[in-house]
Formats: C-alpha cells, sequence, structure tokens
C-alpha cells in the first residue's frame, strides 16, 4: 500500500530538474519513515490495536499531507531558481547589448568629429582662396565678385586735381580743369588722359590711361605752382551682419562686437572704425541684419581670420559683404532706395515699375506674364551704337543684367577693400 504511494511520479520529475542534493535527502528520508513504519506494522503480530491504528493514522498522514506539501515546496523552490537565472541571463544580455551599443556611438562619435575637422580645414582653405561656397543670391553677387577682383579697376588710374591757395573756395571745378589743361598742353609727353569728371569744392577726377600715364601726370601736377593732385579716397567696406538678436540696440552693435572679439578690438583705431550704417528685416522675427562700416584691416578680420562668423556673446552671426549696388524696388533705378525714391517723390500716385516687363503695374498685374521677362533698364537705355543692348531677356534686378554689371563694378571701385 504505502510502497505504492511513494513511487510516484513527481519524484522521477524532480530528479529530472536536477535539484539539489538537500532536497533529495529529504523526500528520502521521508519515505525509508514511511516504509519503515510500513514493515513495522506489518511484522508486528502481537501489537495491540489501538497502538496499530494510531501508527496507521499517522502513516495515511504522512502519505496525503506532509509528502505532498514537501514535494510541492521543493517545485516552487525549482521554478524560483529556474526564473532568478532566466533573469539574471537576461541582465547579462542587456548589458553586453549596452556596451556594444555604447561602443557603437562612441565610434560613430568619433567618425563625427573627425568629418567635422576635416570640413572645418576645407572650409578655411577655401575662405582663404578667397571662394564663396554658399548659394548665389542677389545681395551676394558684389561679394562674389569683390573675392574674385584681380585686376585693377578704372579708378586705380584716377586722380584728385584741385587748385593751390584756394582755401576760401572761390574757385569752380571748371576754373581747376582749365589750369589742369593748361599744364598738360604745356608737357603732354608721357600722359594720356582718357576722360575728366568734375566734383564739388572746385575739385575734378581725371582718369589716365595705364598707371605710367597716372603717375607722369601727378608728377607734372604736383611739380606745379597752381595745382595739386592726390589719390581719390575710396569709402571703407560694408558688412552685413546677418541675424543679430533684435533686442540689442543699434548703437550698442559696435561696443558688443569689439568686447565678444578681440582680434577686432586690437584692429580698430578709433570709434569710426565700426559704426553702423542701417538695418535690414531677417526672415525671422527676433533677428535683424545690421549693415556695419568698417576698415579694410576689420574687413579681412571678418571674413577670413574669423572665418565669417562674429561672436555676440551667446550668439555666433554670419557676415558677408554688403552689396554696394543700391536700387530702387519702386522704379528700379540705381543710386537710390525706394524711400527716397525721386519718381515717388514727384507723383505718390505713380505705380510701380514692372519686374517682368517695361509697363507701370505690379508684377502681380503683368498682362505680359506669359510672355519672356523683359528688363525694364535694358529696354529704355540704348547701347554703344543707340540700339538696345542684344539680350534684354533679364529680370531687372538679375546679376546677368549689363546694366547692374557696370553699376556694380562703378561702385566696388569706389570701395577700399584692401586690395
Amino acid at each position: 500500500m504505502a510502497t505504492n504511494s511513494v513511487n510516484s511520479p513527481n519524484v522521477n520529475n524532480r530528479s529530472s530538474h536536477n535539484t539539489d542534493t538537500n532536497d533529495g535527502e529529504i523526500i528520502t528520508t521521508l519515505t525509508k519513515m514511511q516504509t519503515t513504519l510500513d514493515n513495522a506494522v506489518k511484522v508486528s503480530k502481537n501489537m495491540r490495536v489501538d497502538v496499530k491504528k494510531s501508527i496507521d493514522d499517522q502513516i495515511e498522514l504522512l502519505k496525503s499531507n506532509i509528502i505532498p506539501q514537501v514535494k510541492i515546496l521543493i517545485s516552487n523552490v525549482i521554478q524560483a531558481q529556474n526564473k532568478e537565472s532566466a533573469y539574471r541571463k537576461r541582465i547579462t544580455e542587456l548589458e553586453l547589448s549596452l556596451q556594444l551599443k555604447n561602443q557603437a556611438e562612441s565610434d560613430k562619435l568619433e567618425n563625427i568629429e573627425k568629418m567635422i575637422l576635416e570640413n572645418k580645414e576645407a572650409l578655411t582653405k577655401i575662405s582663404n582662396q578667397g571662394s564663396d561656397i554658399n548659394k548665389k543670391t542677389y545681395a551676394k553677387a558684389a561679394t562674389i565678385n569683390i573675392g574674385r577682383q584681380k585686376a585693377a579697376p578704372k579708378n586705380s588710374y584716377a586722380s584728385i586735381l584741385y587748385l593751390k591757395d584756394d582755401e576760401e573756395k572761390t574757385k569752380t571745378s571748371t576754373d581747376a580743369l582749365q589750369v589742369a589743361r593748361k599744364l598738360v598742353c604745356s608737357k603732354p609727353a608721357g600722359t594720356a588722359i582718357i576722360a575728366n569728371k568734375l566734383l564739388s569744392n572746385g575739385k575734378i577726377m581725371i582718369f589716365s590711361k595705364d598707371e605710367n600715364s597716372k603717375v607722369n601726370l601727378d608728377n607734372l601736377i604736383n611739380a606745379s605752382d597752381e595745382m595739386i593732385s592726390e589719390e581719390p579716397k575710396r569709402q571703407n567696406p560694408v558688412i552685413l551682419l546677418k541675424g543679430v538678436p533684435k533686442e540689442i540696440d543699434r548703437d550698442d552693435v559696435p561696443k558688443i562686437i569689439k568686447d565678444c572679439n578681440q582680434d577686432i578690438a586690437n584692429a580698430c583705431e578709433n570709434e569710426d572704425s565700426i559704426t553702423v550704417v542701417y538695418l535690414k528685416t531677417n526672415r525671422k522675427e527676433h533677428l535683424v541684419n545690421v549693415a556695419i562700416k568698417v576698415t579694410p584691416t576689420i574687413r579681412r578680420i571678418i571674413l577670413e581670420t574669423l572665418d565669417r562668423n562674429v561672436s555676440f556673446g551667446f550668439n555666433l552671426v554670419y557676415a558677408e559683404d554688403a552689396s554696394p549696388v543700391r536700387q530702387c524696388f519702386h522704379c528700379l533705378s540705381f543710386g537710390h532706395t525706394q524711400t527716397k525714391c525721386p519718381v515717388k517723390e514727384k507723383n505718390k500716385e505713380e505705380l510701380p515699375q514692372c519686374m517682368h516687363c517695361p509697363g507701370k503695374h505690379l508684377k502681380a498685374n503683368c498682362p505680359e506674364k506669359n510672355k519672356k521677362v523683359i528688363c525694364c533698364n535694358c529696354a529704355k537705355q540704348p547701347g554703344t551704337s543707340n540700339k538696345q543692348p542684344e539680350n534684354i531677356n533679364h529680370s531687372p534686378i538679375s546679376e546677368k543684367c549689363p546694366i547692374y554689371k557696370a553699376v556694380l563694378s562703378k561702385a566696388i571701385s569706389k570701395i577700399d577693400y584692401g586690395y
């Protein structure tokens, strides 16, 4: 009876789970106790009936309650050990995965840092060569041409002449021109004058054919007792700072630039080394573009040494050459802006010049918008042979416009870029 109940499948299943030796000993001990009691009952024929019954009850209690509960307890322990083993294995896998991921991220960051360093070196090399890697825009057209300006402009052979001993400015530029003609005609050898221009304050500008002609003219005039020749004064360049925080006051811009950029501060000769010229709107409402007039040395520091990035404390502001060309977006002529358009001041009801055709209306209302664009300036401007330029199919604000090119070249020649 007792022997069959002991050899249960659960005991075999326990051994298949590789339980500890102590667990097996408990079951074995209990089984031996049950077997011993069974055998004792069988062989003890003189045992009192009440004692025998008591032993049978204890055996039955051992079989029905204690042994099953011990088996359940051992099974729970085995399950807990299996779960703990699974959790430890999972933790090990996660730690290994995290280590591999961190290593991969570290390698990726090293590659990114290496790429940034290589790109920065390449950009510095390009910047030193005077190249512009940014996308062309109308506002940058002057910058591109300035960077590539190698040949001396026409004004390089220009001289400013004025009369001596005219402190009260009683002499006119016409008087100065007559005296200059007399001096040049007296000794014309080595001078080749191609044009002249009357200026204010009794001064004139003389354009020589080449450098030798200019040198000979300057020596001739300065050797006389009547006139003085000097180099034409060119204007300082204008730099456009794109994205200055709006909360910065316009008058504080020069001081902030000096305080935050030591190279620029060292190059400042006086308070006029950096002056704010005008403000322009930025695409972002909280920013503004600021145009500053600087010396040629400071311009070179901004564009080359600082790689076009000017510090404003917590901000780096991109800088570039401002276009020296002023074009009105009402009449599309050059030399003034929309706020000071003479056409608009003369007649406030005057419609704007169309950017698509020579007519006067808004571009959105242009009746010719399905046809090729026609530059209003070229269409109204005769060429050298009293004819229109051959190609007038371009926008009046395009850098391809021959009139724009001429205006740009003239404007550049009047600015001292330090070349």
